[in-house]
């Protein structure tokens, strides 16, 4: 009988390996600013992935020159084609950009170029807001996200204030529940859901020091994704395929586009992503919760957990899972390994 004897020929005397995750946001993402963006810190409070948002401001011209990001945010009606070289050199490296700004003129054509604005010139007016033709991918895409992320509700000393829509609801935090006013769901334990004026208030998470709460909002409709939102808004960007968000009184206007720019990647996964949203009211929550939801899309869906660089020559096995948490957002892990 012949006995087969292993070698290092056949097994390399060193096996090294590494995960790598596609279509779940990484455990930690950083966040580079514009210094004229004015937003609140609960946009940038744990998500449970990611574990910590962190954040640095910056000027314009310091900002596009760091690479030491996931995501770039920027405010306002700066030309962008001035910067271009530092812009495409972030891109051809996968970072994201989120352009927060109204346009009352024609945008230069970098601008143009990355967030797919169709300048029509109008005017605007207070509107509820809908996501654009939810069976679109780009809608589903971001929807999907939206009623599954959550945001913080700062309740100092125990209370504070919701806004959702055009509403304001007084919220009391004992140590163990959340009383809404006027939504006449009672005191919401943690799990607990509230349905009221059409939507769903779910309380994620209560901090014990009652300084915070978490929550999910969706629809109370048939599709949880078919939230509707209220703002001021301007009417002077047309919709196209990678529209978003449309005023529910005018669908062939724009209020957020998304794009993947996957010239800039040999793989979708790694593609920058680009996210443009009309310079909305920062003071309500629903609205931080939903550009809350395109940072962490647009910072990239990819990561490795040990950060190693993968060989070309390495091996892999591939897994697919339906969700976090029941989420229904397919993400996969790769287990890649390799000898030497």
């Amino acid at each position: 009988m012949t006995y087969f004897t292993p070698t290092k020929n056949s097994f390399p005397p060193t096996i090294d390996f590494e995960y790598e995750v596609k279509g779940v946001s990484g455990y930690d993402v950083f966040v580079g600013v514009h210094d004229s963006c004015n937003l609140s810190q609960e946009i940038f409070s744990p998500n449970y992935p990611p574990l910590s948002i962190n954040t640095a401001t910056l000027n314009l011209s310091d900002l596009l020159s760091n690479d030491s990001f996931n995501a770039y945010i920027i405010c306002g009606g700066g030309n962008l084609s001035h910067y271009e070289s530092g812009v495409k050199d972030l891109l051809n490296k996968g970072k994201g950009f989120i352009l927060v700004r109204n346009f009352n003129s024609a945008p230069d054509l970098l601008t143009k170029e990355i967030f797919q604005i169709d300048y029509s010139g109008g005017g605007s007016s207070t509107d509820s807001i809908t996501f654009y033709n939810l069976s679109h991918p780009n809608s589903g895409r971001i929807a999907k996200r939206f009623i599954n992320n959550i945001v913080r509700i700062n309740t100092s000393g125990g209370s504070g204030q919701l806004h959702l829509r055009s509403n304001d609801y007084l919220v009391n935090v004992s140590s163990s529940c959340v009383n809404i006013s006027g939504s006449g769901c009672g005191c919401l334990l943690e799990g607990d859901s509230c349905n009221f004026s059409g939507m769903i208030v779910r309380i994620y998470q209560i901090d014990p020091g009652l300084n915070w709460f978490d929550i999910k909002l969706s629809s109370s409709a048939a599709n949880p994704r078919d939230y509707s939102f209220a703002d001021d808004v301007p009417f002077t960007v047309n919709s196209n395929n990678h529209t978003v968000l449309s005023p529910a009184s005018n669908s062939g206007k724009s209020l957020l586009n998304i794009q993947v720019l996957e010239e800039y990647s040999k793989s979708y996964e790694t593609a920058p992503r680009a996210f443009w949203i009309y310079d909305f009211n920062k003071t309500r929550d629903d609205l931080k919760l939903l550009f809350r939801t395109g940072l962490i899309w647009v910072a990239g869906e990819h990561s490795l957990i040990f950060n190693k660089n993968i060989p070309e020559e390495s091996t892999y096995c591939m897994h697919y899972y339906s969700g976090i948490n029941g989420n229904n957002i397919p993400y996969i892990v790769k287990l890649h390994y390799w000898g030497y």
